[in-house]
């Protein structure tokens, strides 16, 4: 073996190490010690031969997977007879699957490249409980990426290309500690052939057209740019690492309401701003990115709170609580006022109400008289502040009231004094709310 080839197996066995994409390969089968089923991705390409030669040279059992999306008409069948015959002379295991993409696509409504993927990766796990799929992805690649990010608009992990491991789709990149170069270098040295897809030099796709021409012209420009890039990635992906330490720090200060079976979330950013004036925007970024935002919810920003809210008022009533009354009438004069169980639960003075009773959303200039304030009146707002509540509280907030409008209850808060239990009460009315 020359130089070249023990140089680039040393970097790649160095790289998985370093990332803890696999454990050594035990001997003498090399099988993974953690009892995961290694795969490798092949295409037939530079990249997946190199991929699959150099992990069977370092002493990793794997099988090669080739999936036939049929898009390409012969060239496609020619790919895949050549991984066949790849694997045998490599005596590697291989699995073929047959799709019928376009089918897919069409049925599905998404782009041939988005149909590809979702074809490929849902096979991919079904092929075992615990799959460890291994990519040829190289630093050209990551470098591509990130262009592609940086010119849609991204955050900073966007402009960190390619990660090396990605857990929930059990995914590794062992090579993009590689160059393109690095790769073909590589396979001359070990004399191994490999397939070149027909549509990697058309320029329909923004992908090709930053590999075939943007980046020849900044080598133009720069001749050190894609070394330039890269250390920027690496600058980048410090940065992030940093960042989701304090994106873990500031996890705390994310508070997780649930009221009428609504539910949503809230991050107190006063802090973040104080600390990181100029980098609050792209902490937010990476905090939206952790939450799952319920379908028909937007994200609202105020200036001290971050918070998912419904996209409309109509939405919001679909949370409307359901009561529940019961109705017990006093022989003699109370002895004691009954005391709620919860925040949620309430009596009045069932002779002080005019029935039916019903629950509405607060509004704007909406004023009750609240227990022991002696029929001063107060803004429903104001309560609120006073309770520190936050928007998203507000919105989630009702009201009880009875046949004239009159306001009994701000439920979960504060009830009326006109309406309250009394020495003089006879009969007695207790309200749930859930």
């Amino acid at each position: 073996m020359s130089l070249i080839s023990q140089h680039i197996l040393q970097r790649v066995s160095d790289f998985i190490a370093k990332n803890q994409l696999l454990p050594l390969p035990s001997e003498p089968d090399g099988q993974d010690t953690r009892g995961t089923q290694l795969y490798v991705a092949l295409s037939g390409g530079p990249d997946s031969v190199a991929l699959l030669h150099i992990l069977r040279t370092l002493g990793y059992t794997c099988e090669a997977l080739h999936c036939n999306f049929h898009l390409r008409g012969d060239e496609s069948d020619r790919d895949q007879r050549f991984c066949e015959q790849l694997c045998t002379m490599l005596n590697v295991p291989l699995l073929v699957q047959g799709f019928d993409t376009y089918a897919y696509m069409q049925e599905h409504h998404l782009s041939v490249e988005m149909a590809a993927r979702e074809l490929r990766y849902n096979w991919w796990r079904s092929l075992s409980s615990n799959p460890t799929i291994a990519l040829g992805h190289h630093q050209d690649d990551s470098i591509e990426t990130m262009l592609m990010n940086l010119m849609r608009g991204t955050g900073i992990n966007g402009m960190t290309g390619i990660v090396a491991k990605n857990e929930s789709t059990h995914v590794i990149r062992p090579l993009l500690c590689l160059s393109r170069q690095d790769i073909i270098d590589y396979l001359r040295d070990n004399d191994l052939s490999y397939v070149i897809d027909s549509t990697n030099d058309m320029s329909e796709t923004l992908r090709n057209q930053i590999r075939n021409q943007l980046l020849i012209l900044m080598e133009q420009m720069v001749p050190q740019v894609r070394q330039g890039i890269l250390q920027t990635m690496e600058h980048l992906q410090g940065t992030a690492y940093f960042a989701e330490r304090y994106l873990g720090l500031y996890e705390a200060l994310t508070t997780h309401h649930e009221q009428w079976g609504f539910e949503w979330d809230e991050l107190n950013i006063s802090e973040a701003a104080r600390q990181f004036p100029e980098h609050l925007d792209d902490f937010l970024h990476e905090w939206q990115t952790r939450h799952i935002i319920p379908s028909k919810t937007q994200v609202i920003r105020t200036a001290k709170l971050l918070y998912t809210a419904p996209v409309s008022e109509e939405e919001l009533d679909k949370f409307r609580p359901t009561l529940s009354f019961e109705e017990t009438s006093l022989d003699s004069p109370i002895k004691y006022i009954p005391q709620p169980s919860s925040p949620y639960e309430n009596t009045f003075d069932a002779d002080s109400l005019t029935l039916p009773l019903q629950v509405r959303r607060w509004k704007e200039g909406d004023r009750i008289a609240p227990l022991g304030m002696n029929g001063h009146k107060r803004l429903v707002s104001d309560l609120f502040t006073d309770a520190h509540y936050s928007p998203m509280q507000k919105a989630t907030t009702w009201l009880l009231c009875d046949a004239t409008g009159a306001i009994l209850w701000v439920i979960g808060l504060r009830m009326s004094d006109a309406h309250k239990v009394s020495p003089t009460t006879r009969k007695l009315l207790r309200v749930s709310c859930k």
